[in-house]
């Protein structure tokens, strides 16, 4: 019998409840009844289904779509989550040992805990049990050498110090970050730490291959809401040519840009001489104001691509999402506009959540 019989969530601390939500609303739809606990503040969701030996089914088909509010998934044991504080190593392969009769062996080990204030802390315990414990998985036949695209992970999830989760994860299905926290830098030269934000999201939402087609040399787009300028320095530099408006100033090295048009205006009155390839917006607003503008660029056929974030309220923002996602498929559907939209919280969103729409079929594309 398959040990893992729970799925474990990371979400962001303070978005425990809209991860719940969302969680049991996906479950609820695919008939999968279960419980669910949500700490606050926690920076976690744990998920049990009822029915036994669906946990790992249920982690594959989360992955298409991906949850918004999950960072990162894992199949988890019911075993006890106390580990002495003596010796941890011991009962940690204990664990993984019933894992590795039906998972293993494993391609990787990931140690684990959640963002938040007291899982931060256990960085420095989970650096030093890690290399110990991967050790011990190899010494006894668990762990292999990764291939580089498919595998199962064995998982440990630190809760505290003598608390912790034994799980799977799979290559492929999940991201390759652990804990779903992204490893990326922003250039020193970046005029504000947007540009992380949008290369997370350009990471997260895009296949290599649509990296590499739609952000090249020949490629134009609109940057809403612009200034001081982050994410059309990005753009740019991939060779993309962009308009950026925004009343306000940009950052003194984007001046001069040739590639480069500053248009001092404001970003819902904005309209396009022509159709640009994307659309890029982070403008502080309603999010039902903002789904309404990518909407109205989508019906004009002012682009084929849009990227924008939604600032959310403090309460009922999964709700809201919801309102959002379902307003804008609404008005493309309703106008015979073929579109994939998906939405991710990132890392570095905070409060709000980015969406990509795709336009795949639309109306003959005008000018402004």
């Amino acid at each position: 019998m398959d040990p893992c019989t729970r799925l474990f969530v990371y979400c962001r601390p303070g978005f425990e409840k809209e991860t719940r939500s969302e969680m049991d609303a996906r479950a609820a739809r695919m008939g999968v009844a279960g419980s669910s606990e949500a700490p606050e503040r926690s920076g976690w969701v744990l998920f049990a289904p009822a029915m036994p030996g669906v946990s790992r089914s249920l982690l594959s088909k989360l992955h298409n779509p991906p949850l918004v509010f999950a960072r990162h998934l894992l199949a988890v044991d019911a075993g006890g989550a106390s580990l002495p504080p003596g010796d941890r190593i011991a009962p940690l392969l204990m664990r993984i040992e019933r894992l590795a009769k039906t998972h293993g062996p494993f391609v990787a080990l990931w140690i684990g805990a959640p963002d938040s204030e007291e899982g931060r802390a256990l960085a420095p315990l989970g650096r030093a049990l890690h290399g110990r414990l991967e050790a011990g998985m190899r010494e006894r036949g668990w762990l292999m050498e990764l291939n580089g695209k498919e595998g199962v992970r064995a998982e440990v999830v630190l809760l505290s110090g003598t608390e912790a989760l034994t799980g799977i994860s799979v290559v492929g299905e999940a991201l390759s970050w652990p804990m779903g926290i992204p490893r990326l830098r922003r250039p020193a030269s970046s005029p504000s730490r947007a540009a992380l934000k949008l290369e997370e999201a350009l990471v997260l939402l895009l296949t290599p291959q649509e990296r590499a087609s739609w952000l090249c040399a020949g490629r134009t787009a609109v940057d809403l809401g612009a200034a001081p300028g982050g994410w059309s320095r990005m753009l740019l530099a991939d060779g993309v040519t962009v308009t950026a408006v925004d009343r306000a100033d940009l950052a003194p090295e984007l001046r001069g840009v040739t590639q480069l048009r500053h248009v001092r205006e404001d970003g819902f009155r904005y309209r396009p001489v022509k159709p640009v390839d994307w659309l890029f917006c982070d403008m502080v607003e309603q999010p039902r104001r903002i789904v309404e503008l990518i909407a109205n660029w989508a019906l004009s056929g002012w682009c084929r691509m849009a990227l924008f974030n939604l600032k959310l309220p403090m309460k009922k923002r999964f709700e809201e999402l919801e309102i959002c996602r379902e307003r804008l498929t609404g008005v493309l559907r309703a106008a015979g506009i073929g579109s994939r939209l998906e939405f991710r919280q990132l890392y570095h969103d905070r409060e709000e959540v980015t969406g990509l729409l795709r336009v795949l079929k639309g109306p003959r594309r005008r000018g402004g």
